[in-house]
């Protein structure tokens, strides 16, 4: 599988939508694609017709897994964040603070799910898998992405109308 700025740009949008974090993401993507290649050195390559998809497919797996095990240190050892540089950039005071109203909806939406959902969401509306796909990469039933993508969606839309009379202006 060759590694292009697009294919790599999707993996880190998988990492992302799973650890919410840039930095985090860009370390699991790295550690994921370390483990992959190594991998594949240790394999003799015979080149077979769907080999790159089967290969997204190990490295989507990969990036799961690290993931998890990443999630199941950090629960049993405490982790204490760096204090990172605050950069600033100019904006229109109305851009800026319509983005920031945004960005906090997505973040708490983002919150309020968990991170099967987030995959999940993630595979099937950014990347535009088909459910059958979705289900072959996570390796879960049809039937089963479908009920999620169905909670999912309701989940969604409560998420909505509540928060629409709050921040929308439309309260009585």
């Amino acid at each position: 599988m060759e590694f292009d700025r697009p294919r790599l740009n999707r993996f880190y949008q998988y990492c992302y939508a799973l650890t919410r974090h840039e930095q985090n993401a860009y370390d699991l993507l790295q550690g994921a694609i370390e483990k992959f290649l190594k991998q594949s050195s240790n394999q003799a390559s015979n080149h077979v017709p769907n080999q790159d998809r089967a290969s997204e497919a190990y490295l989507y797996r990969v990036i799961r897994n690290t993931f998890i095990d990443q999630y199941r240190h950090q629960q049993r050892f405490e982790h204490e964040p760096f204090d990172e540089e605050q950069h600033s950039v100019d904006f229109d005071i109305a851009t800026l603070e319509s983005l920031s109203i945004d960005v906090e909806h997505v973040n708490k939406l983002m919150a309020q799910i968990s991170t099967t959902e987030r995959e999940m969401l993630f595979l099937w509306a950014v990347e535009g898998y088909s459910t059958q796909e979705v289900a072959d990469l996570l390796n879960t039933p049809k039937g089963t992405v479908l009920s999620r993508i169905f909670r999912l969606r309701k989940k969604l839309q409560n998420y909505d109308h509540s928060h629409e009379n709050i921040d929308g202006g439309i309260a009585p």
